[in-house]
């Protein structure tokens, strides 16, 4: 059995380096050093860590190529022009321009000090024991601190209230586990003594200080450096809410946006009716995919779809426009209770004004003519054409079996009528891990995508050429 390892985390300024290596040339495409890394690296392969790195470098190259073959080949026969390759290629573009303009609001603002870092790093060599009180409304906390007051025991009160049970033994605490504002107060208690009542997101806390002992930090490498990098973390979360929260009440007002109330009684209709049906869940979610969301599209008349069904600042979105979008990442609900139905269904419908709004702005500063979002762009367009012509192909062939042959050969005739130079000086130098991975990246301003296109290998058209005398590295 294969293992993957599954890693999530944001890619962060991803230059596009001005020293990348061609590696080979398709009718004028290139596919460079960087993008074949990323490629293998932030793919799964069959059998990565056992056949050889070059071998299957060497196949992933000739699938990149076959890739772009196939794209011009979709191209040629105006799949560009078919709805579900535009809207795929909007949606990936908007991803792109919306996550350039997190980095550029946000976190490119990000700055530490060194006095701060310092603070950081000694706070994160400490573990704090506590055991604390909660209550959603601020009376019953503070009649709970009048008592504590008053003189009565902080256990005696704690073995009577529900949140005893998830406290039975003490919760350590490390920094950056609380609030700023409540760590701030935490962390000037002495043994024994307890905070007032402080205000979170969830309600009213007050902890109370056991012991602060040495956090063993060994076990991450280096001490110092393991709270460096500790405090880092922490210090860059909290200043990015920080600034997300500060563009988020300046950017949002005075933008208007409205949504048609019949067209949304029908759509929540629809999902109401296939909700009915599904008598499983899985993960705790019942999930619209794409092929759902596309049957739900095709459940709508033509003059539907194209029907405004939100209004954004003067700009009308259709129906077709909303699925569209969804198509990329899905739809969730947790339960299929009416209520609830409507109730997701508005939460999309803002988040969606909310990322076209963003994407907006992020076209506005001319955001998309970035070097890294072209770059990933023009990646997420060839393989998306690829698919189609692939596709295609395959349903105008009912034999799959014989024709994942024929497919080759297909390939291989476009590729005898293609411009194809490769470069194998650059080729064998490449250095990659081995890594069996599949990588998500996630966007800023919310968002997930695979780091790199997930392609399935194609390069038994090689054999052909080779079968014929051509020149294949």
């Amino acid at each position: 059995m294969i293992k993957y390892s599954f890693f999530f985390f944001m890619l962060i300024n991803l230059a596009i380096s001005a020293q990348e290596k061609i590696i080979a040339e398709i009718n004028g495409e290139l596919i460079t050093d960087i993008e074949l890394k990323e490629r293998y690296e932030f793919s799964p392969a069959l059998n990565k860590s056992e056949k050889s790195k070059e071998k299957i470098l060497r196949d992933l190259l000739y699938t990149l190529i076959a890739e772009r073959l196939l794209a011009d080949d979709a191209v040629s026969n105006n799949l560009d022009r078919k709805i579900a390759f535009q809207s795929a290629s909007e949606s990936v573009g908007k991803l792109y321009v919306r996550d350039k303009l997190y980095h550029q609001k946000i976190f490119d603002k990000i700055n530490i000090n060194d006095k701060e870092l310092a603070r950081g790093a000694t706070l994160s060599k400490k573990k704090y024991s506590a055991r604390f009180l909660f209550s959603p409304d601020s009376v019953t906390i503070f009649n709970l601190f009048q008592l504590l007051n008053d003189g009565v025991l902080f256990e005696e009160i704690l073995a009577e209230r529900p949140e005893n049970e998830e406290q039975k033994e003490k919760i350590e605490i490390y920094y950056g586990d609380l609030i700023k504002h409540v760590e701030e107060q935490f962390i000037k208690l002495k043994p024994g003594e307890y905070t007032k009542p402080l205000l979170t997101g969830d309600g009213w806390y007050i902890f109370k200080l056991y012991s602060v002992e040495k956090r063993d930090l060994t076990r991450f490498g280096n001490e110092e450096q393991s709270a460096l990098k500790i405090a880092e973390k922490v210090i860059k979360k909290r200043q990015e809410q920080i600034l997300y929260d500060k563009f988020r009440r300046e950017f949002f007002p005075g933008n208007k946006a409205d949504t048609d109330p019949g067209m949304f009684n029908s759509l929540a209709s629809k999902f109401i009716n296939l909700l009915r049906d599904r008598d499983t869940s899985k993960g705790g979610l019942y999930s619209f995919t794409a092929g759902d969301l596309l049957n739900i599209e095709n459940s709508f008349g033509p003059d539907s779809l194209e029907q405004t069904f939100i209004t954004i600042n003067s700009n009308e979105k259709s129906l077709r426009d909303f699925l569209r979008e969804y198509m990329l990442r899905g739809i969730n609900f947790e339960e299929k209770s009416n209520t609830h139905i409507l109730g997701r269904l508005n939460m999309e419908i803002q988040h969606y004004i909310e990322s076209e709004l963003l994407a907006a702005e992020g076209f506005r500063l001319g955001l998309d003519m970035d070097p890294e979002v072209r770059y990933y762009k023009k990646m997420w367009d060839s393989h998306y054409l690829a698919e189609a012509a692939k596709a295609e192909y395959f349903e105008s062939s009912p034999d799959s079996l014989r024709n994942v042959d024929s497919f080759n050969r297909h390939i291989a005739s476009l590729a005898e009528k293609a411009e194809i130079k490769i470069h194998p000086e650059i080729f064998k130098n490449i250095d990659v891990t081995r890594i069996n991975s599949v990588v998500f990246r996630y966007m800023g301003f919310g968002g997930k995508i695979s780091a790199v296109p997930l392609t399935s290998p194609i390069f038994e058209w090689v054999k052909f050429l080779r079968d014929k005398g051509k020149i294949v590295y």
